[in-house]
């Protein structure tokens, strides 16, 4: 799995991870984060700690970052949520159209 940090002004920088969940969204998650769903939405949950690239990224994720999958699958980040004292994040992302 892949991480891909979209700043802008700046190169896109690329985070190969090996440890993360997946899982459905619920139609009530998706309504407390004012987030409309469209169909092909999922969670991503991602220990914080394997996202640090380097100083100019230390394990920030943002909305439009972009989460490809095994199977090569870009889902783009519309909303996330830093959960467990701190230690990943969860992030509700929709399949990429591109």
């Amino acid at each position: 799995m892949t991480v891909t940090f979209k700043r802008s002004g700046v190169a896109d920088v690329d985070v190969s991870i090996a440890i993360a969940k997946r899982s459905a969204v619920d139609e009530e998650s998706a309504m407390a984060a004012g987030v409309r769903l469209t169909g092909n939405d999922l969670f991503f949950h991602l220990p914080i700690t394997l996202l640090e690239a380097d100083d100019n990224y230390p394990g920030e994720l943002r909305n439009a970052d972009v989460i490809t999958d095994a199977a090569g699958v870009s889902w783009v980040v519309k909303h996330h949520q830093l959960l467990s004292y701190g230690t990943r994040y969860k992030a509700l992302c929709s399949q990429s159209r591109t």
